[in-house]
């Protein structure tokens, strides 16, 4: 490890924002872990990410959702970061989310074929899930 790696705290660290570009750049920082099986990613929201009620904004959470697909495959080396391509993706909204609670999103790799992937993934706040999802990604390339 060199001085720029982060010190992973519990496994999570920073995800890389590198080769972060365009709307990316609009999402507060994300940490990320690997887990058997699958990806964890955590987001603390700020001021911007709420809806006129004060609630987390619905496109804010399909966005966060949608980003982290890719991470059962980037975490466990099988695509780079940007590697893939999202081809669906359904979200549900379960319940509304606050702005002041981390939010926690557990991904699970469901199938991987040679040029595809199927994820399903939850958005928590602590113990109550918010938004359940699930998409299908083409990789671009192979690791």
């Amino acid at each position: 490890m060199d001085d720029a790696t982060p010190i992973a705290v519990d496994g999570w660290r920073p995800l890389d924002r590198v080769a972060v570009t365009g709307f990316e750049t609009a999402l507060p920082p994300l940490d990320v872990r690997a887990v058997p099986g699958g990806a964890e990613m955590r987001v603390q929201p700020h001021t911007g990410c709420a809806n006129v009620m004060g609630s987390l904004h619905g496109g804010f959470l399909s966005a966060i959702a949608e980003q982290s697909l890719f991470l059962p495959l980037y975490l466990h080396g099988r695509c780079s970061r940007g590697g893939i391509v999202v081809i669906d993706f359904t979200l549900s909204f379960l319940a509304s989310g606050d702005i002041a609670t981390p939010i926690v999103a557990r991904l699970e790799l469901l199938r991987e074929t040679g040029r595809m992937a199927f994820v399903r993934g939850t958005l928590w706040q602590g113990d109550v899930a918010i938004t359940a999802y699930s998409g299908t990604v083409r990789k671009l390339d192979k690791r």
